[in-house]
């Protein structure tokens, strides 16, 4: 069984997601949003290799590679935990949506004092691209009192153009559908919409989804340039993950989670990091899995 914050009924209603395609590389970001880190910049408060969580409690920690906490960011960032975490590039601050009465926003929270400042209103599942100059999240729009995805947006975090694609806004956000995934070279992007897997081009005039090119799986992430991992089977019992390959449309087994992910993000080509419904960070690979920590909501590396 999982955990309460993902109901087993309410899985069978997330729908599987797609694949965007970003035309713009990662290397031709906004000039402002790759300018090289001064050589003077304050220490990272997350050393590079370590992860930043979210504990059950609301509190921000840092874990070594073995799971050891090492630093306790100060202050509670949320009661109960949040969802989802992106950490910036100088590794100094992160991007959390909170709710508040039902409406959520991300915030952006300073790792030294744990001071958050509203950073964008109705908006859900932050996800750095590669360089992490860029971050995406979807917006949330409200019927009847009930919030649906509606775009998934593009921001340059140091100036640029705004990019964003409509979605088809039945869709509730949840853990598994807040899930965005960059591919490595930022041209992609992986997420839930509308049951499918969907590619988006960015073109003159901004992003065009193209048809549905495969659906029934759940949580779809890159592992590698041309391929996606996702979830086909939910909720009980050991759980399985296939690759994808986008060119092929070939399926494999990849590997085998206790409960559904509800963070899954690429570490590098073959090896993911996952947190479960079950609240257990995970690093996983092809045919293997290693428990890091338990009680973790959510995780950034």
């Amino acid at each position: 069984m999982v955990s309460g914050r993902f109901p087993a009924m309410a899985i069978g209603a997330l729908s599987v997601a797609g694949v965007l395609a970003l035309t713009i590389a990662e290397s031709s970001a906004s000039p402002a949003g790759d300018r090289p880190q001064p050589a003077a910049a304050a220490r990272p408060i997350v050393p590079r290799g370590n992860f930043l969580v979210s504990d059950l409690s609301g509190r921000l920690r840092v874990l070594d590679p073995r799971g050891k906490v090492v630093r306790r960011i100060p202050g509670r960032v949320a009661r109960y935990g949040v969802q989802t975490i992106a950490l910036s590039r100088d590794r100094r601050f992160a991007f959390v949506p909170l709710s508040n009465d039902g409406r959520s926003a991300l915030y952006r929270v300073n790792l030294a004092t744990g001071r958050k400042k509203r950073w964008f209103a109705g908006a859900v599942g932050p996800a750095m691209s590669p360089g992490r100059t860029r971050i995406a999240y979807f917006t949330i729009v409200r019927r009847n009192d009930i919030p649906y995805k509606d775009a998934l947006v593009v921001r340059p975090l140091h100036g640029g153009d705004v990019r964003s694609t409509s979605l088809d806004a039945s869709e509730a956000p949840g853990p598994t559908a807040n899930v965005i995934s960059w591919s490595p070279d930022g041209r992609q992007i992986a997420i839930n919409d509308g049951g499918s897997i969907r590619i988006a081009t960015l073109g003159p005039a901004g992003l065009e989804l193209a048809p549905p090119i495969a659906s029934g799986y759940l949580e779809p992430v890159f592992l590698d340039q041309h391929r996606v991992v996702a979830l086909a089977d939910c909720c009980i019992g050991q759980l399985p993950l296939v690759t994808i390959d986008l060119r092929s449309g070939r399926r494999h087994p990849f590997a085998t989670v206790p409960a559904p992910p509800v963070t899954i993000r690429r570490l590098r080509d073959g090896v993911l990091l996952v947190v479960t419904a079950s609240d257990w960070l995970m690093i996983v690979s092809h045919n293997h899995t290693r428990v890091i920590a338990k009680g973790v909501m959510a995780a950034d590396r």
